[in-house]
C-alpha cells in the first residue's frame, strides 16, 4: 500500500493488519501516487491484544552521514537516505507504532528531499489560507490553535504541521500522525500558507513585523528533527531559509481570546493581495 505523509508517498510493505483501528488515521491516508521512498515492514508476534508502549528515542546518525537509524521498545526504523529507503521492525501489529516510526522517517525524507519540513507549531485554514503559529514549549500554539478555531478557523495540526516548499510560496499539507491532545481527525488537505505568526502572549492583540533574520531564527527552532548531526542540519538550514525566503513570519502578541482571530484573517488577505 501507499500512504500519503505530508506532500511525501510511502510505499509501505509487509504490513498485513488492518490500518482502520480507531487508534490512528493512516487507514484514510492511503493513496495510489508515484512513491517518493519505500518501506519494507517486518511485524513480529507479539499479540495484537498487547497494549504497546512507546518512548521515542533520539536518531543515531552513521558515520557517513547517509544512513539515520530509529528505536524504542522494540521497534526500529533504519533510512537509507541514498537509497530512499526504509527497513522498519515492529514487535507487533500495531498501528500506533507503526503511525510513530513513520513520522520521524517522514522528517528525515522531507528534508533529504527538500521538499519541506515538519516544523513543531500549530496550524489553522481559515477562508482557504493556512497560517502556522510557532513558539516554544509554552508559548500557547496548541491555545492559539483552539482559540482560533473557537472563532471559525479549522484545526489542522496541535504539534506537528508539514510544509512543503512551492517555487513561490509554500503549502501547508495535512499529516495522518497522532498528535498530543487528538484535538483533531486527519483527513488529507493541502492549503496555501499565507503566513508564519511566532507568538507571544500579551494583554493586547497585535501582528507585528518581524526581520527575515529573526523569522530564519524562528523556523529553524520550530524545525522537527530527531537528530543532531549535520547530515541532517545542513537541509535543514536550507529548507527554513527557503521558506522564509517564501511566506513572511509575524509576531503575534495575542490574549487568551478567540478575539485574535480576526486580526489575524485581515493580515492574512493582506498578505495574498497582490
Amino acid at each position: 500500500m501507499k500512504l500519503l505523509l505530508g506532500s511525501l508517498v510511502a510505499q509501505v510493505n509487509g504490513i498485513e493488519f488492518s490500518l482502520d483501528d480507531g487508534m490512528t488515521s493512516l487507514a484514510g491516508f492511503v493513496t495510489d501516487g508515484h512513491a517518493d521512498f519505500v518501506v519494507d515492514a517486518v511485524v513480529g508476534g507479539a499479540p495484537g491484544t498487547e497494549k504497546p508502549s512507546w518512548e521515542f528515542s533520539p536518531g543515531v546518525v552513521s558515520r557517513d552521514g547517509r544512513q539515520v537509524t530509529f528505536h524504542a521498545n522494540g521497534n526500529r526504523a533504519v533510512v537509507d537516505l541514498d537509497a530512499r529507503h526504509v527497513d522498519v521492525s515492529l514487535r507487533g501489529p500495531w498501528t500506533v507504532c507503526l503511525d510513530n516510526i513513520l513520522a520521524p522517517v517522514a522528517q528525515v525524507m522531507s528534508l533529504e528531499l527538500r521538499r519541506g519540513a515538519i516544523l513543531h507549531s500549530s496550524s489553522v485554514v481559515g477562508e482557504g489560507l493556512a497560517a502556522v503559529f510557532l513558539g516554544r514549549s509554552g508559548a500557547g500554539k496548541t491555545t492559539a490553535g483552539v482559540l482560533a478555531r473557537m472563532a471559525g478557523a479549522e484545526l489542522i495540526s496541535e504539534e506537528l504541521t508539514y510544509l512543503a516548499l512551492e517555487p513561490h510560496g509554500a503549502r501547508l499539507y495535512s499529516l495522518p500522525f497522532r498528535q498530543k491532545n487528538r484535538l483533531t481527525t486527519p483527513v488529507p488537505g493541502a492549503y496555501p500558507l499565507s503566513a508564519f505568526y511566532a507568538l507571544q502572549q500579551d494583554e493586547c492583540d497585535a501582528v507585528e513585523h518581524m526581520s527575515r533574520g529573526e523569522g530564519m531564527r524562528r523556523l529553524l527552532v520550530s524545525a522537527v528533527v530527531g537528530v543532531r548531526d549535520r547530515a541532517l542540519t545542513v537541509p535543514a538550514l536550507e529548507v527554513c531559509e527557503a521558506l522564509a525566503d517564501r511566506v513572511p513570519v509575524r509576531r503575534l502578541r495575542f490574549r487568551k481570546t478567540p478575539a485574535f482571530w480576526q486580526m489575524v484573517k485581515e493580515d492574512m488577505r493582506a498578505t495574498v493581495m497582490p
